[in-house]
């Protein structure tokens, strides 16, 4: 009987492998009625003699049947059917919880490009391509399934072939699962869009898009704030929007098995005790990382960090000539930073610093190399 009760708590967050933060989805939704519905009638069996709890019982098995029924008014019988008279595509009698936006992005679609033009969704929306009657112009139409070094560069060779008219970038309807974002997983193919400096960002209504022109983009300080937010951050306070927690560390942890290559830049390292309190602790150090000329997104992706005789250490990294400030941790020091992932760096052809905050007074030295991705390409 332990066991029964043991396992699927236990599992409800940790099912096949998959962990689901905060809440039940997928898989772990089976742990839901076999916690409120199998267990309680077990329990029953056992314990029917004892009043209360049969009457506690009782109640979790009415509330396990009650919750789910009282859902369906809302979400199958409310004005989000799909009917004749849609502008989407292909729907049939389909049920398509976000209608409204579907179509915001197909008559956004139908007034910037003409039918053949291609669109690329980058917010994991698969379904999408099938709604607004659009091919898919890559070979994988999740980005998380475009992660490795052959994917992306097969994806990018197609873009490259037939690059997109538009661009869905980000949307504040759209539900990033596990907070890992576009950049995290494919930034090769994002920082390839962005460097050809042909694409206009607009935003309309709940959506973001880049939109292909002409003429050369100049992003103003107000774009380049919400191309980070749409493609890095859309939810979440400032620091958790920010924050990559351990994954750094990670990364560090396998620097010599990532696809990457070490690449020589000649720079100059200023190390500064700051003894104040701040945004991290009362005695920081500051990193500076001064570059002899230059480094935008074509020169440069990570950079390797590794205090020496330190642990425990809380990173803030950041650029001076943007408000985009990236937040991590190590429990062993050292971290891979990728500098690839924030729009507003990649687009500054004039960044020479990086700055790199620790919560700890350095001792010593701190060892940095620089890497860039094996997929990376030309434009």
């Amino acid at each position: 009987m332990a066991f029964c009760i043991i396992l699927p708590i236990i599992s409800v967050n940790y099912t096949f492998g998959r962990i689901d933060e905060l809440n039940l989805t997928r898989m772990a939704i089976i742990s839901l009625p076999y916690l409120s519905i199998v267990i309680p009638y077990f329990l029953y069996k056992k314990y029917k003699n004892n009043l209360l709890l049969t009457i506690i019982f009782v109640l979790i098995f009415i509330y396990a049947i009650y919750s789910p029924l009282m859902k369906l008014p809302s979400k199958y019988l409310n004005k989000h059917f799909i009917k004749q008279e849609t502008i989407l595509s292909n729907t049939g009698n389909a049920y398509i919880e976000d209608k409204e936006r579907a179509e915001e992005l197909k008559e956004f679609l139908n007034d910037n490009s003409a039918p053949e033009d291609v669109f690329l969704d980058i917010t994991n929306s698969g379904l999408l391509y099938l709604l607004l009657d659009k091919k898919i112009p890559v070979k994988y139409v999740s980005y998380y399934n475009s992660i490795t070094t052959e994917q992306a560069l097969n994806s990018t060779e197609k873009l490259k072939s037939n690059p997109p008219k538009i661009i869905l970038i980000g949307s504040t309807m759209v539900v990033y699962h596990d907070k890992i974002f576009p950049t995290y997983r494919i930034p090769q193919i994002i920082k390839w869009i962005l460097l050809r400096n042909n694409y206009k960002f607009v935003l309309k209504d709940y959506n973001a898009f880049l939109v292909k022109t002409d003429e050369t983009a100049n992003y103003s300080q107000d774009e380049l704030k919400m191309l980070d937010f749409f493609f890095l951050f859309v939810k979440g306070t400032p620091k958790e929007r920010q924050n990559l927690q351990r994954l750094p560390e990670v990364w560090a942890d396998s620097i010599n098995t990532l696809p990457m290559r070490e690449v020589e830049l000649n720079y100059e390292k200023e190390i500064e005790e700051i003894n104040e309190i701040n945004e991290i602790n009362e005695n920081e150090s500051e990193i500076t990382v001064k570059f002899d000329y230059p480094q935008n997104g074509e020169d440069l992706d990570l950079i390797y960090v590794n205090p020496d005789n330190l642990t425990d250490i809380e990173y803030m990294i950041y650029e001076n000539n943007s408000e985009t400030k990236v937040i991590c941790k190590s429990k062993n020091g050292s971290v891979l930073i990728p500098l690839d992932i924030v729009p507003s760096w990649i687009l500054n052809k004039d960044l020479k610093t990086i700055t790199i905050r620790i919560n700890k007074k350095l001792n010593s030295g701190v060892k940095i190399k620089f890497f860039k991705r094996n997929s990376s390409f030309e434009i």
